[in-house]
């Protein structure tokens, strides 16, 4: 089957096709990321709360894991250092559980730098599908993502309790409309 078969009318952009014929799949994310980022800035303090509990339950459950492998991993030479890096990521979570004011500056100050990031990866994915009908949302969603890195920039550490809820939710509404946006293009094309 030929690019044009597979892209059809929608401008020649290569993953066309499987934007078209998946189009549902990106219609039902982008609505949970629509109504999770809703949550989220409705009930900001708690969804901070629950990002940075999670993270801590993370560090545990994968330190706890590299502590197993390093030990089942016969013939690793290692075994001490791998086992070192498991119980550093234990020791990591659960200072995360116990302190999680604390945590949540530190994770306040990663979101900034994670969503500037974000924006900049997403933009130039916006670039390369401007074939596309609806790429322009996906440039609009990495606008917005710099935008709330440079607005958590600037107000850290004051507003560390709500934003993560606030930011991440505000990210996921965006991001959650432009697969809408990109699934209704594919949708509505021949």
């Amino acid at each position: 089957m030929g690019e044009q078969e597979v892209t059809g009318n929608m401008g020649g952009y290569p993953a066309a096709g499987a934007i078209k014929e998946n189009w549902r799949w990106f219609m039902g994310l982008g609505i949970a990321l629509v109504l999770v980022g809703t949550v989220a800035v409705a009930v900001p303090a708690p969804f901070t709360l629950a990002i940075t509990l999670v993270l801590g339950w993370v560090f545990i459950v994968a330190g706890a894991a590299q502590f197993i492998h390093a030990f089942k991993s016969k013939g690793w030479k290692d075994v001490f250092w791998s086992a070192l890096v498991g119980v550093v990521y234990c020791l990591a979570g659960a200072m995360v559980l116990a302190h999680p004011i604390f945590s949540a500056l530190s994770l306040t100050l990663l979101l900034a730098c994670a969503l500037l990031a974000d924006g900049g990866v997403r933009a130039v994915m916006a670039f390369r599908m401007r074939a596309h009908k609806g790429w322009t949302w996906v440039l609009f969603s990495a606008g917005i993502s710099i935008l709330l890195g440079l607005m958590i920039l600037g107000e850290w550490p004051s507003t560390a309790a709500w934003v993560l809820g606030v930011m991440v939710g505000i990210s996921l509404i965006f991001n959650g409309w432009s697969m809408i946006m990109i699934a209704s293009a594919a949708r509505n094309s021949k």
